[in-house]
């Protein structure tokens, strides 16, 4: 493993005249990126709808409107799923201490779902 690295590091160090060129492009590429992440990141907080995994259990907050991108937020050590109980309204995997986001259902109404993985967990979404 050794061997591996020290030949990274000796690749590294012969592409020393080239970060330069590369630190340009990555500039560049750097700045194509970050306007998407700063989007993403909008995108993300301008919802104040949530639902927040912790302890095997839901949260929801916010108020959530038809459509609305609702924020997914897995505190767990585990993945799970936020999924409708009927209807197929929606079906959102979280990975473990990971985010997803899930969109809303068009109509007003109150859903009930649950964890596909782990069948004592369930919630409420009620869009208004």
């Amino acid at each position: 493993m050794a061997g591996i690295l020290t030949a990274c590091g000796s690749s590294a160090t012969q592409s020393s005249p080239a970060p330069a060129t590369s630190s340009t492009s990555a500039a560049s590429t750097t700045g194509a990126a970050s306007p998407s992440a700063s989007s993403t990141a909008s995108t993300m907080p301008a919802s104040a709808a949530m639902i927040t995994i912790k302890n095997f259990g839901f949260t929801v907050t916010g108020d959530i409107t038809p459509g609305e991108k609702v924020m997914v937020h897995n505190e767990d050590n585990e993945a799970h799923t936020v999924t409708a109980d009927s209807g197929g309204a929606f079906d959102v995997n979280v990975p473990a201490s990971s985010m997803a986001t899930l969109t809303a259902p068009a109509k007003a109404g109150t859903y009930k779902f649950h964890c596909s993985y782990h069948s004592e967990m369930h919630g409420t979404l009620t869009v208004k």
